[in-house]
């Protein structure tokens, strides 16, 4: 379908450690047969994106996802939400309350929540880099597609923050976990490419800053701003103004989220990949430390939509009854699937079954409809495509 897999394991030095042997070759024999076990079991996967831009997507079965699910408590907490927007900004909430914010951490290049949640419920504090970790990881262990950013405002205070992609709205949604924050306009959330448009437009005078989720979620529109709250010492520090939305001055992103995976596994080392959008509005930019990484279309490319599935038509008439030949994807028209698992159809309004890539259709009279979607290996479907087929009978 598209997705491929791909996996990490120890070198030779660390298998002749775990068996103690001095011989080489007997060191060299086990391990290769603790290689064929991992390879069976897959733990160490990250699923590679080839289009349309190169991304290193954390797969479902890297162990730290499960023990991160079920040492802490963001799943239980989350499951009030009505829907899945409400659950992603629970989360959000979750993540907030849970980690204490100061500005003095020596932890700014610490991307793995495992450890930076076992030190929070210690007390010590952290800062941006390593809240916007921490929800991104939390969020795939849950099935959902999260990414990593780094912003920069103009006059050149940065910040990192996620977006996570919404089944719910099909499209990519802007997630601040460190301010506790998302942005909506006319009730829709905004992407972080939808934002700095409303940033450029007129400084974001049609955007709600959405505080929290749930009981404490509170709307604050362009006129209330500033707002200093008290929740902690980012909050009291700099309080959202009206400049806060140009942090999306500059925009550069990780090409993976398979921080758990990929080399260490801290997060430290995300710098093989980076791509920025670079425009007439920051391209006169040269303090930028990004400033030379690969520039990409934002809207197009580096917001593109994932976990749709595409439906290809191919008409055929056999013994004069109409049928349709369906072709499924997971990764056609700008659109991928991370830990792709399989396609679910439902006709003509028939119930959800599952489906192989590719089927024949048996028309009935007149309009018929096929509607398609994806459902990952963590069991989250993707949104609804929908066609209408209308049959015929061939008189020749």
């Amino acid at each position: 379908m598209g997705n491929k897999f791909y996996y990490k394991f120890m070198n030779c030095k660390d298998f002749l450690k775990i068996t103690g042997g001095k011989n080489r070759a007997a060191g060299y024999a086990a391990g290769n047969f603790i290689l064929l076990c991992l390879f069976c079991t897959a733990l160490y996967a990250y699923d590679l994106q080839i289009s349309p831009i190169r991304f290193y997507h954390e797969s479902y079965n890297t162990p730290q996802l499960k023990t991160l699910i079920s040492e802490f408590d963001y799943s239980g907490y989350i499951s009030s939400g009505s829907d899945e927007f409400e659950r992603m900004i629970l989360l959000k909430n979750w993540v907030f309350y849970n980690i204490k914010y100061d500005f003095v951490s020596r932890t700014q290049n610490l991307r793995n929540a495992l450890v930076i949640l076992r030190r929070a419920r210690k007390g010590r504090p952290f800062l941006c880099t390593n809240f916007s970790a921490v929800y991104m990881q939390c969020a795939i262990s849950l099935g959902w597609t999260s990414r990593y950013f780094f912003v920069r405002k103009p006059d050149g205070r940065e910040h990192a923050l996620n977006d996570v992609w919404s089944n719910q709205y099909n499209k990519w949604v802007f997630i601040d976990p460190t301010w506790n924050i998302h942005l909506e306009k006319k009730g829709i959330p905004l992407s972080l490419y939808e934002a700095r448009n409303e940033w450029i437009k007129n400084g974001g005078k049609d955007v709600i800053y959405v505080f929290g989720a749930g009981e404490s979620r509170i709307d604050y529109s362009y006129s209330d701003l500033p707002v200093k709250r008290s929740d902690n010492k980012l909050w009291k520090t700099m309080p959202v103004d009206k400049n806060w939305l140009g942090y999306t001055y500059e925009i550069a992103m990780p090409g993976r989220n398979n921080f758990f995976s990929h080399k260490r596994g801290d997060g430290r080392d995300i710098w093989d990949l980076i791509y920025i959008i670079k425009d007439r509005i920051n391209r006169h930019d040269k303090k930028w430390a990004f400033r030379k990484r690969k520039a990409i279309d934002g809207k197009e490319m580096m917001f593109h939509p994932v976990n749709r599935a595409s439906v290809e038509i191919r008409r055929n008439v056999y013994n004069n009854r109409s049928y349709a030949e369906i072709i499924l994807s997971s990764d056609r028209d700008g659109s991928y699937t991370p830990n792709f698992k399989a396609f679910l159809v439902n006709v003509n309004n028939s119930g959800w079954k599952m489906s192989a890539g590719s089927f024949r259709l048996k028309l009935k009279p007149g309009i018929n409809s096929l509607k398609a979607r994806i459902v990952n290996q963590f069991g989250i479907m993707g949104p609804i495509t929908e066609i209408k087929i209308e049959s015929y009978t061939d008189h020749h």
